[in-house]
């Protein structure tokens, strides 16, 4: 989650199906070393001249879009855990 050139709009974004979220700092966000290695970079659009989000906001509300984007929400019992999903490659 950062806002930066190239990132795409949070609910917009094609999230992989074993994401891992990387929050940055409030302010001074990811380090440009560490977005140039990321698959999938995402922001969340702003109104006005702030472009940071309390850290714990952000990741709310993009882990919320990406669960629901790939499905995880679609049952009101939570998401079902897929053998080996939970496993390490």
């Amino acid at each position: 989650v950062q806002q930066s050139p190239g990132a795409e709009r949070f609910d917009r974004a094609s999230y992989p199906p074993r994401p891992c979220l990387l929050l940055g700092s409030e302010g001074q966000g990811l380090p440009p070393s560490l977005c140039a290695e990321a698959d999938l970079v995402v922001a969340i659009p702003q109104l006005g001249v702030i472009d940071s989000v309390n850290v714990a906001s952000a990741g709310a509300i993009v882990l919320w879009a990406c669960l629901s984007r790939l499905g995880w929400l679609d049952d009101p019992m939570g998401p079902v855990v897929q053998p080996g999903l939970a496993e390490s490659t």
